[in-house]
């Protein structure tokens, strides 16, 4: 007999154990913690525990995600081995997707992390070594995944389109922001030159599962792909900076720089790097403006400028 459920989450999947008898496992019961990642990265998600006691999450995505997600779940299954990554399951049948009821789901174990305070993390050195650490060593691995079956879409592109966008509907955001996007656009070519390697493309400390001094997990790869090699880099040092006025000094960014560039590979391309990092803000900025979040696009703003400061840029 299945054992009855009781947990509100249990209303959004009523055939859990349906769905969970592909991969050969049971439910013991739907715990109510909340869960880790972007809830926009799938339709519905649950975490539950087995009668054994190990802890996973079951989301259901839509039939538009199926094909990249059976592609981004290869690349971690690849990469599972050596690196601390949030992996798919496989079900019986050896696929990373499971069709039940026309609706389509994926499995992951529970990563188990400590927290990470937002307001002060910034402060600590090894937080930025395992980060540039992991970056490294991605870059390594990521030479023996197959290669993506569609093109990552061309940052100079996307900020093209954007400013596009911005010219018709906020003109005066585009007139505010444009000697940095005159810096930038002066320098596209270099994004085309530089050696591609496999990316995260959402690389920033939101998205990793933080153990004792070290990374436990790293989550939520929906922009993984192939790209320059310092876009994770640059997009989780923008990020790191714009945690308070102290951060881009702070010890994290600076451990973060120092491990980063004794990497030969990325010293080579370090004068690039702020390029790179004030590039990456403009999908920041068109993250905001979809989210209609104008506290964000005020701050996006004034933070271009900022970073070109800081990296004393003549603008």
């Amino acid at each position: 007999m299945i054992p009855p459920i009781f947990s509100v989450e249990a209303a959004v999947f009523p055939h859990i154990h349906e769905i969970l008898s592909s991969y050969d496992k049971g439910v013991e019961k739907i715990l109510p913690s909340p869960l880790y990642g972007s809830p926009e990265r799938s339709r519905a998600r649950c975490l539950f525990e087995t009668p054994r006691g190990s802890r996973y999450i079951l989301e259901e995505i839509s039939p538009e995600q199926v094909q990249p997600r059976k592609e981004i779940s290869q690349w971690l299954f690849l990469l599972k081995n050596s690196l601390p990554v949030a992996a798919y399951e496989q079900n019986r049948d050896g696929d990373f997707v499971t069709c039940h009821g026309n609706k389509y789901y994926q499995l992951q174990p529970y990563i188990r992390a400590h927290g990470c305070n937002q307001a002060t993390y910034f402060h600590d050195a090894w937080r930025g070594e395992s980060m540039a650490e992991y970056c490294i060593f991605l870059k390594k691995e990521g030479t023996k995944l197959p290669k993506a079956s569609a093109n990552r879409r061309f940052l100079p592109e996307y900020i093209e389109n954007l400013c596009k966008t911005l010219a018709v509907h906020r003109p005066q955001l585009l007139r505010d922001i444009t000697p940095v996007y005159r810096f930038v656009a002066r320098q596209y070519d270099i994004f085309s030159q530089l050696p591609q390697v496999f990316c995260h493309g959402d690389f920033h400390p939101a998205n990793i599962l933080w153990g004792k001094r070290t990374i436990a997990g790293v989550i939520d790869w929906e922009f993984s792909g192939f790209d320059f090699i310092l876009y994770d880099a640059a997009l989780a040092f923008g990020c790191i900076a714009s945690e308070g006025p102290d951060a881009a000094g702070g010890a994290t960014a600076d451990a973060f720089c120092r491990t980063l560039f004794s990497d030969p590979a990325y010293k080579k391309y370090a004068d690039y790097f702020p390029l790179a990092v004030i590039a990456l803000r403009f999908p920041w900025l068109s993250e905001w403006l979809r989210k209609e979040d104008e506290e964000m696009v005020e701050f996006e703003g004034e933070y271009l400028y900022f970073l070109a400061d800081y990296f004393k840029i003549s603008l």
